[in-house]
């Protein structure tokens, strides 16, 4: 097997690069991207900086072409950074009911062509999971 160097920002120094082997063309680079920005805004959480996780997070409610269950994660994951940076107004409104129907509307049509996509089932659990948070936040 063949190793590639990739070069990656972000790495503390020494680090500069990944080992990975080389991977086939992505089929959908817009369920990439939204796994990325899902992936990586958890992580900025993980790691104690919320500030760091905002902007992955926003970025994946507003990608229009993602899958509704990243988009509302995404939700999830902007109110969470707003919590820990004590702002809760706008953890108020990533929770809102209004924006979790507006990702879900939007998000229908998109996620009858994708295979792969978060069930019936799978979005009744995210929502309710949204709603929890949102009582939560104003209590």
């Amino acid at each position: 097997k063949q190793w590639y160097q990739r070069r990656v920002r972000g790495l503390p120094p020494g680090a500069e690069s990944v080992k990975c082997l080389p991977a086939a063309p992505a089929k959908n680079p817009s369920g990439l991207r939204a796994s990325v920005l899902c992936n990586l805004a958890y992580v900025w959480l993980e790691l104690g900086d919320p500030l760091q996780a905002i902007q992955p997070a926003q970025a994946l409610i507003e990608l229009a072409t993602a899958p509704v269950d990243l988009r509302l994660l995404g939700c999830i994951y902007a109110a969470e950074a707003n919590i820990l940076l004590d702002k809760t107004f706008e953890a108020t409104s990533c929770l809102s009911p209004e924006l979790v129907d507006r990702i879900k509307q939007s998000s229908a049509a998109a996620a009858k062509q994708e295979t792969g996509s978060a069930t019936g089932k799978d979005l009744n659990e995210i929502t309710g999971t949204i709603i929890l948070n949102n009582v939560a936040v104003q209590c």
